[in-house]
Parts: C-alpha cells; sequence; structure tokens
C-alpha cells in the first residue's frame, strides 16, 4: 500500500518506445502494446544503458529510441 492508501502496482508494466504514438509508453506487463506490434520479450533484450550522441548522454533503450526517432524526424 502507498501512502494514499491504494495498493502499489510495483513492476506491473514494461517500457518501451512506441513508433505509432512516437513518444515512449508503459505497457501492462503480460501483454503486447496497444498501439503497435511490440513485445515484453523483444524489450527484455536491450537492458542497460546507451550512450546518445550528439545528445553526450547516457539513456535506457526506451528513451533512446525516442531520441534517436525525433532527432531523424528533424533532420529529414
Amino acid at each position: 500500500m502507498n501512502l494514499n492508501g491504494k495498493p502499489e502496482m510495483v513492476n506491473s508494466m514494461w517500457t518501451h518506445f512506441c513508433h505509432t504514438k512516437e513518444t515512449v509508453i508503459d505497457t501492462e506487463k503480460g501483454s503486447a502494446c496497444n498501439w503497435c506490434p511490440a513485445q515484453e520479450k523483444t524489450e527484455m533484450i536491450y537492458q542497460g544503458l546507451y550512450w546518445a550522441y550528439p545528445l553526450q548522454k547516457y539513456m535506457r533503450w526506451p528513451e533512446y529510441m525516442q531520441y534517436y526517432y525525433w532527432l531523424d524526424k528533424k533532420s529529414s
């Protein structure tokens, strides 16, 4: 329970970059994204930090994908 008296949803979501919605989305564990064909198993492969250049910052995979998606859109 959290401070509001509601049950906490600890680790009940997985995060990915959704190309359809063009943003990072949290999706319920055990289910696919409602907008794109992304699966939790695929996203579990890409754990860790990734170096984003020219931002020069380490990012998690979903945020890394979002950064390069928008960087590519701006340059085209």
